[in-house]
């Protein structure tokens, strides 16, 4: 019996079942279980890379920016699916009803039972635990349209922005798919990078790394994006 060390990650793959976990399975589970206990999956890239709909694509200057930087630095725990291609890819953060994924600042200790599942506040999962940076964390916020908790229950709320007034329209004038209209897209690339400074900076803040920021998302265009 063994688990992959965080050294051994970076140059072994492992199998797609290693990591989508499958309660109830025999001995798999425990084998499974043992490896979930003692690894977190270090991850640097997520749905958004390589896309037109990146962040860093859409704002260029913003990887550049002080807070962007201190995102890179500021390192969040999140439990999540990874690709089994690509252990070093966030696949599906797992979101809960209440409360979104929960944003861990500090490497969260959460036992695991002998099928694999970790209650977390009362919410369940067997998703293993995920390292990333709070910058790759609001780049994949910003492809989806679910919340997040800072900090796990009770914590500050951040919300992806308003699915269909912002991203929508952005992509399909980014793709052409929409006629374009003057100055339509710099307003929402504006509102894009707007959100995506004051995302950031509430992260940061959350972590004790930056002071408070005026708000947690700026409204685009269309309905306004929630903050709770």
């Amino acid at each position: 019996m063994f688990a992959y060390t965080r050294e051994a990650l970076a140059n072994k793959p492992i199998a797609p079942h290693a990591i989508r976990f499958h309660p109830g399975r025999g001995k798999r589970s425990g084998f499974i279980s043992t490896i979930l206990r003692n690894v977190v999956f270090p991850v640097d890239t997520c749905v958004a890379d390589g896309t037109d709909m990146d962040l860093v694509a859409l704002c260029p200057d913003l990887a550049s920016a002080r807070i962007a930087r201190a995102s890179m630095r500021q390192r969040v725990w999140i439990y999540a699916e990874i690709s089994g291609e690509d252990v070093g890819r966030l696949a599906r953060p797992i979101v809960w009803n209440d409360c979104g994924v929960m944003v861990f600042f500090a490497s969260p200790h959460h036992s695991r039972n002998e099928r694999g599942w970790v209650n977390v506040h009362g919410n369940r999962t067997t998703a293993p635990l995920v390292e990333l940076s709070w910058f790759t964390f609001v780049r994949d916020l910003w492809m989806r349209s679910h919340k997040a908790t800072l900090g796990g229950p009770g914590g500050r709320r951040v919300a992806s922005p308003s699915y269909h007034g912002l991203f929508l329209p952005l992509m399909g004038q980014v793709r052409g798919w929409q006629r374009p209209r003057p100055h339509a897209r710099e307003a929402l690339l504006a509102a894009t990078r707007r959100w995506a400074l004051h995302t950031l900076a509430a992260g940061l803040q959350a972590a004790g790394a930056t002071p408070q920021p005026t708000a947690v998302g700026a409204p685009g265009p269309g309905r306004r994006p929630s903050a709770a």
